[in-house]
């Protein structure tokens, strides 16, 4: 879709009540449908490079490289490794199965509460001060995450 224009795909694979990752942009696949218009208009030689796409039931994401402009390194890179499999504390044996369904089941309230109820208060609830960003624009950290979302809202308003 950001590729080419094509917006078919939104109605090929995304639901009318689509929920937009950005807790301050509106909901739904035709704003996606716009958004997809606009960014492929105003960079046309944009290239999404796909990291992963993780899917369970109907909740589905996707890890990209964004390059609005060739030859630069996209909007997915700020120096923190964001692509590697590596992650920290290394470790030879996985942790216990509790441990994960635990953890999954605190990482999914923090983002119902961000990304469903729109809710800013989330991120002091479940963003740690170590939080490394993924956006270049975006300084790491709790305060970073709501420097830049609030740095969104005022975008998306203008």
């Amino acid at each position: 879709m950001f590729e080419r224009g094509d917006t078919e795909v939104v109605d090929r694979y995304v639901r009318a009540d689509y929920i937009q990752h950005n807790p301050l942009a509106p909901d739904g696949a035709e704003t996606l449908k716009n958004l997809g218009v606009a960014i492929h208009q105003q960079f046309p030689d944009a290239e999404y490079g796909i990291k992963r796409v993780i899917s369970e039931g109907d909740l589905v994401l996707v890890h990209s490289n964004v390059v609005l402009t060739p030859g630069t390194r996209g909007t997915a890179v700020n120096g923190n490794d964001m692509f590697s499999t590596e992650s920290w504390p290394r470790t030879e044996r996985p942790g216990a199965a509790w441990l994960t369904a635990y953890n999954k089941q605190l990482v999914t309230k923090g983002f119902d509460q961000l990304l469903v109820r729109k809710d800013l208060s989330a991120v002091d609830r479940y963003w740690g001060p170590e939080y490394h960003q993924h956006n270049p624009t975006i300084a790491d950290g709790v305060e970073g995450v709501k420097a830049g979302l609030a740095g969104t809202s005022r975008r998306s308003r203008s």
